[in-house]
């Protein structure tokens, strides 16, 4: 293809993103500098037409994109790394906004998802694999109080559990810290399917009140990671769907709705993605009939070396291609860098750390590991004198670090939940609008067909019952009449069209209304149009 077809045919994929609306020759000319006579354009149009780039629109004469322009433009920016110009441009104020501090993959790809919305204006959505679990990483129990304990488990996925124990019984620091050191050299390391017969070894050698903390932590571990052994599945910025003029046909945003609704069509389109690249599916490629009019762009993201998720935008094909694009590279790549819990107090996984390091000093030989675990006397030695070390001090230390960083995330991820249901309970009290605010010329024609006739005429009793019953319905999704004529004018919720003097209405109140006005659950969609009294 020649550069001419190809500028055309990017030029009519940038008009119909821009506007959504078929492109003719002349204006195609007029807006752009693609120096040629509309009459060149035409026939370069009928070109593209008949290589299947663009179709005809049903009711006029103008072009818009077709699935394979689309795809054909997206290959291009993709060779010439366009998005990669885009992506450059970002501020560093958007990479720092995924919170580094988080211990929780959960929680790093819930607010990941949330920006990628909000950096796209489209819906965003992800999938966490939690089958991908394999070895917990760490594990410690904080003491809060005399008789609760916080039990901080991390997978090698990086997801974290944080779980208050309330216990019928008092443990000591020195208890306490004689259960952490059994706890990590029996359980760190150790796959998630031998957890449960782990903890079942060690109620068999420790003391009974022991047992039932550890019966506790096992139904903790199973019930918060066993059980999550599946998609992970985040939605954000569904309410971006009305940004599309497309999307005013309601019978149109509840199929999307009732689409993303649905976890098996969710499952089988968002796991398709295997590879370590991004996805792009446009139109008829997409598998499900539901789809047929979307573009859907994700790219994988990685715990150490697996595949733990995906995430990326679902929308209509006549989305901005090139920031969608850098803007779903850029959020998987720093997913991507993301390493999971970050051991910046020594304290945690200090068997592990210390055994690395051995090996590294050539101090210890390979028949002296079995199982990752290490035999010699000697080291257990001097890990046993390093634990007697610790003092209490150390050990309030370390409590009062762990406590922060815990609030802190507690209050950020209680926070943000808090922001998501508002979010969503706004959305489906206004998600019926557009369609409101449609209607409402609707009611002004009855209210004028109805002025000054006859109540008791045959048709006229119809008119204002099919006029009532109309309002009715309006009424229960939350529509509401402002009173006007004669209230004191208010500029919040009524316009001024004329002022004039008057003996009958006091200054600053309402004469007469031109035209009802109305508010949805008390948001105003239409204001009345009054005279004031001066």
């Amino acid at each position: 293809m020649n550069d001419r077809k190809l500028k055309i045919l990017f030029s009519i994929i940038d008009s119909y993103i821009t506007d959504g609306e078929p492109i003719g020759s002349k204006s195609l000319a007029d807006t752009y500098n693609l120096n040629v006579s509309p009459a060149t354009i035409r026939n370069e149009m009928s070109a593209l037409e008949k290589m299947g780039l663009i179709e005809k629109a049903h009711s006029s004469s103008g072009r818009l994109p077709s699935d394979r322009g689309y795809r054909m433009f997206v290959d291009y920016i993709l060779e010439n790394e366009m998005e990669d110009i885009t992506r450059a441009k970002k501020s560093n104020t958007i990479i720092n906004l995924l919170d580094k501090r988080y211990h929780n993959a959960e929680d790093i790809v819930e607010t990941a998802t949330k920006m990628l919305a909000e950096l796209t204006n489209l819906t965003a959505v992800s999938m966490t694999l939690k089958n991908e679990i394999k070895t917990l990483v760490n594990m410690e129990l904080i003491r809060l109080s005399d008789r609760q304990l916080l039990l901080l488990a991390v997978f090698d996925n990086g997801m974290l559990i944080k779980d208050s124990i309330y216990l019928n019984y008092e443990i000591n620091t020195d208890e306490l810290l004689f259960i952490n050191n059994v706890l990590k050299r029996t359980m760190v390391g150790t796959d998630i399917n031998e957890i449960y017969d782990n903890i079942k070894l060690l109620e068999t050698t420790l003391l009974n009140d022991y047992k039932s903390l550890l019966e506790i932590i096992e139904k903790r571990l199973q019930g918060q990671s066993f059980g999550k052994l599946n998609r992970e599945i985040q939605i954000e910025g569904l309410g971006n769907i009305f940004n599309f003029k497309e999307y005013d046909d309601l019978s149109k945003a509840r199929d999307f709705i009732k689409l993303l609704d649905s976890k098996e069509k969710l499952n089988s389109f968002l796991g398709n993605n295997i590879y370590d690249k991004l996805d792009i599916s446009i139109g008829y490629e997409n598998e499900l009939d539901e789809l047929k009019e979307n573009t859907v762009i994700t790219s994988s993201f990685r715990i150490n070396d697996d595949i733990v998720g995906h995430i990326g935008i679902i929308g209509l094909t006549r989305i901005n291609y090139i920031d969608v694009i850098s803007d779903i590279m850029m959020i998987s790549t720093l997913l991507n860098d993301w390493k999971g819990l970050r051991m910046d107090d020594k304290k945690l996984n200090d068997d592990k750390l210390n055994k690395e390091q051995l090996v590294d000093d050539e101090i210890i030989e390979e028949d002296e590991v079995i199982d990752g675990e290490i035999i010699d006397d000697d080291y257990e030695s001097i890990e046993d004198e390093d634990k007697n070390e610790v003092t209490d001090e150390k050990l309030e230390e370390d409590f009062n670090e762990f406590k922060d960083k815990y609030q802190r995330l507690l209050a950020d991820f209680t926070n943000y939940k808090q922001r998501e249901e508002a979010s969503k309970a706004d959305f489906k009290k206004y998600a019926c609008s557009n369609l409101v605010e449609k209607l409402l010329p609707v009611l002004d024609n009855f209210d004028r067909a109805l002025k000054a006739q006859d109540p008791e005429d045959g048709l006229v009793k119809g008119i204002l019952m099919t006029r009532d019953e109309m309002l009715n319905i309006l009424k229960n999704e939350g529509l509401e009449e402002i009173p006007s004529d004669g209230e004191a004018f208010d500029p919040n919720v009524h316009q001024a069209v004329l002022a004039e003097d008057s003996d009958e209405v006091e200054s600053d109140h309402i004469i007469e209304t031109f035209q009802k006005g109305y508010k949805l659950n008390n948001r105003v969609i239409r204001p009345a149009m009054v005279k004031v009294a001066k």
